[in-house]
């Protein structure tokens, strides 16, 4: 939100003081949290700060240089602790950030979903198939901008190497757009290996979206820049499981072959990986079920509940 300056909307300003909320809840360390500062002054109410970006790897992304991206970081993490509360996303961020500060409490609040299985994805995803030729095939999707901090090219170097050693009867869908869209269509056409993929570009449509991973046997999210992500939790919604990074973040609930898959950080061990998914499907489709028990979070009224909860607990206080 570098670009907002809510202070300067007279309308705005009057329309959240006149509202009076009970409690403010930011997700950014930009303009709007400084607002939000200058508000809970104004109005006397706690305020509440969710940390779910991994600084240190976006900023080091931007402007290459380590010490400048430290101090950013440093800067920005410390920004969110002046809030009353804080939150993070996973215990994965909740280590990143307390290197930064000292004696604060550190609430940990994982990422949900409002996205639901149900019978019509099952016509929906046949459909899907049926458009795009792929009927019978073994689909792999990833869902996520078009970046390389996103770890794609890992998922590009599997594949080359598995079609080095066998030839393997799948797709592998990108979803998303970014600046480095072009970068990976050429390196897939580089290395020949246009057949497995196909780029959708940006999908705004979340039931478009839901299709895809109904449709797809394995979900890829090799990132590992990531606090939490969704992917996973959305794939798992429907029965979908993911291959993660060891480590990382986006596997924190996942527990190897029983609920999703892991792989190290490195190419041919992602490769084994997917191969495993490919000629096991029965086994795969058991950590499917699996993961729809224990990664997916939905955003049902026992969750809301369980948040307002503690708003309640920080307004009384």
């Amino acid at each position: 939100d570098g670009f907002a300056f809510p202070k300067f909307d007279k309308e705005f300003v009057k329309t959240i003081i006149d509202w009076s909320p009970d409690i403010i809840h930011v997700h950014t360390a930009g303009n709007l949290m400084s607002f939000a500062y200058k508000l809970r002054k104004k109005l006397k109410v706690p305020v509440v700060a969710t940390i779910h970006t991994e600084y240190y790897q976006c900023t080091k992304d931007i402007v290459k240089l380590k010490p400048i991206a430290k101090l950013v970081t440093k800067f920005l993490i410390k920004k969110n602790f002046k809030s009353n509360y804080v939150w993070t996303v996973s215990q994965t961020c909740k280590k990143q950030v307390l290197p930064y500060i000292k004696n604060r409490q550190v609430e940990v609040v994982y990422n949900g979903t409002d996205l639901a299985d149900n019978e019509k994805y099952i016509a929906l995803a046949d459909e899907f198939k049926r458009q795009n030729n792929i009927e019978g095939k073994f689909i792999m999707s990833f869902v996520a901008r078009m970046v390389k901090l996103k770890n794609i090219d890992l998922i590009i170097d599997a594949m080359e190497i598995i079609n080095r050693t066998q030839d393997i009867d799948a797709k592998v869908i990108l979803v998303g757009d970014g600046l480095d869209k072009k970068y990976f269509e050429d390196k897939v056409k580089s290395l020949g290996l246009e057949k497995y993929f196909i780029f959708t570009g940006m999908i705004r449509d979340r039931e478009k979206i839901a299709t895809i991973y109904k449709a797809s046997n394995l979900v890829l999210f090799p990132s590992v820049c990531e606090t939490s992500g969704l992917t996973q939790i959305e794939a798992a919604a429907f029965s979908t499981p993911t291959l993660a990074i060891s480590g990382a973040a986006p596997s924190e609930a996942i527990i190897d072959g029983k609920n999703g898959l892991t792989s190290k950080n490195e190419a041919q061990d992602y490769a084994n990986k997917i191969l495993q998914a490919y000629n096991k499907r029965t086994d795969l489709e058991a950590m499917g079920k699996n993961a729809k028990k224990s990664v997916y979070v939905s955003y049902n009224q026992d969750y809301a509940k369980k948040l307002l909860s503690l708003y309640q607990t920080y307004i009384d206080e």
